[in-house]
């Protein structure tokens, strides 16, 4: 009788060690889940490349039309063309593709002017950098090759 007992004390004791949790559904389920999120997600449209050409010293420079447009600390963009109140492009931040700022160009571009424009972009350090891109993928799509970037500091 002795052994019986002491023999069912070890397999109690054995039981105890060996009621752990069995982690091979739990990372199942993580990897199904990251599979999930890879295959619903949306992926971006890549950033257009700006290639920079930079000025030569001493070169004759040509006639440019000054286009000035700012991204102020709240999002929208503004276009500055010498009257007191700028033009207002965009004021929502959603708005990626820009649609005023795109009839505009295309207005510069029908009338052939487009390569005379030099666009200066005045950007709040406040401001969303995607924004800033947004309207940098803009202007380049255009086809605007002059362009210069200006930061506005606010205190």
């Amino acid at each position: 009788m002795k052994y019986r007992h002491a023999r069912k004390n070890r397999s109690w004791e054995t039981s105890e060690n060996r009621s752990q949790m069995d982690l091979s559904s739990m990372v199942d389920i993580s990897f199904l889940l990251l599979i999930f999120f890879i295959v619903t997600s949306t992926i971006q449209q890549k950033e257009l490349d700006l290639p920079m050409t930079l000025p030569v010293p001493g070169g004759a420079q040509k006639d440019l039309t000054m286009l000035p447009i700012e991204v102020t600390s709240d999002g929208r963009i503004l276009l500055n063309q010498g009257s007191d109140e700028p033009e207002l492009l965009s004021g929502d931040q959603e708005d990626r593709q820009l649609v005023k700022l795109v009839s505009k160009l295309s207005q510069l571009k029908d009338l052939g002017i487009l390569d005379t424009v030099h666009v200066t972009v005045r950007v709040s350090d406040r401001s969303h950098n995607q924004r800033f891109v947004d309207l940098l993928n803009c202007v380049h799509g255009a086809g605007v090759s002059a362009i210069s970037i200006q930061d506005v500091l606010e205190s």
